[in-house]
């Protein structure tokens, strides 16, 4: 319900609220602790593909008060979202006097978030890196290894998704059972089941999931 569209424009309450400058109510959606789907999405989009942030950055063009938009990038608005004439909210801004307070804010957050993407994709690229060295470490089962891949890049793009404030739900572990004994020596240490699942807890850092893959040793 919270990210319901409505209307000719296809909005959902985030949109309103901060077409209509009203920081309570901006605050109040950004701040509801749903899950999954039931999330506030700070990036939806409307029947034109703008944001909650574009409308936000349209009533500050006119008012001159800058206070959702400010409050929008707090929560870390996308200032590189772009509607469906492929604009950016900063290309909605013309130049000249009165706008320089918009233009400033806008371009700091476009700024930090670009350093802050630059460092997602050093931290995504060093965890891919640990997690091939990882699965390195066993022989054949490339089906199973191909599987492991495409987990772990589900997990790191559902983390770069999160940090965009969209509504993830949980990625839900996975289940494997292995059939005979695929392991060395009799040394349980060294098996491959759990040599694998040292490797996805290493890369989920989550007690559940370790305690989910131990059932199925």
């Amino acid at each position: 319900m919270a990210n319901k569209r409505a209307g000719r424009m296809c909005q959902t309450p985030l949109h309103v609220a901060a077409g209509y400058n009203n920081t309570e109510i901006v605050k109040f959606l950004l701040d509801w602790q749903g899950q999954g789907s039931d999330r506030v999405e700070v990036e939806a989009k409307n029947m034109n593909g703008m944001s909650p942030l574009h409308l936000a950055v349209w009533h500050a063009l006119q008012t001159g008060d800058c206070s959702t938009v400010n409050l929008l990038l707090s929560y870390n608005a996308d200032c590189n979202a772009k509607d469906d004439e492929g604009k950016i909210p900063l290309n909605h801004i013309p130049g000249g006097a009165g706008n320089e307070m918009l233009l400033q804010l806008l371009t700091r957050h476009m700024e930090e978030q670009r350093k802050q993407k630059a460092l997602m994709t050093c931290h995504e690229q060093r965890s891919m890196a640990e997690f091939e060295e990882a699965i390195s470490q066993i022989v054949g089962l490339q089906e199973l290894k191909m599987q492991l891949r495409r987990w772990a890049r589900g997990m790191l793009f559902d983390e770069k998704r999160r940090a965009m404030g969209l509504g993830i739900a949980t990625r839900r572990a996975p289940h494997m059972a292995f059939l005979g004994n695929p392991g060395t020596g009799g040394d349980p240490h060294r098996s491959y089941p759990f040599s694998i699942t040292k490797i996805l807890f290493s890369s989920q850092h989550d007690l559940s999931l370790w305690n989910s893959l131990l059932e199925h040793l």
